[in-house]
């Protein structure tokens, strides 16, 4: 199953489950109207690359590229909540899939 959204790509391959955003769609979440983050590290970033096991939602990698100039710090709390909206958004859940995971 792979979902492309405004916001970031998902995909689910197996018992993991991959969010990926580029700079556009990182900079778009960040100022989403409503729920804009003023201080964003995500938009530092030219790509940032989450992998989490889909049965825990534990994070089981990270990579991030491109970092602009604040150096190599990304809030946490800011890359939960942008997977979490690329999650919803696509329909995935940890613990289960809304969607047919061998879809």
């Amino acid at each position: 199953m792979r979902y492309k959204g405004d916001f970031g790509t998902v995909r689910v391959l197996g018992d993991s489950v991959y969010v990926y955003g580029d700079r556009d769609r990182l900079k778009a979440w960040a100022s989403r109207p409503g729920a804009v983050w003023p201080c964003s590290t995500l938009v530092d970033y030219s790509n940032v690359f989450a992998a989490f096991e889909l049965a825990t939602g534990d994070l089981v990698e990270l990579e991030t590229r491109g970092i602009d100039y604040r150096g190599d710090c990304l809030a946490a709390e800011e890359l939960s909540a942008w997977a979490d909206d690329c999650l919803a958004a696509a329909g995935v859940s940890f613990g289960r899939s809304l969607v047919e995971v061998s879809a």
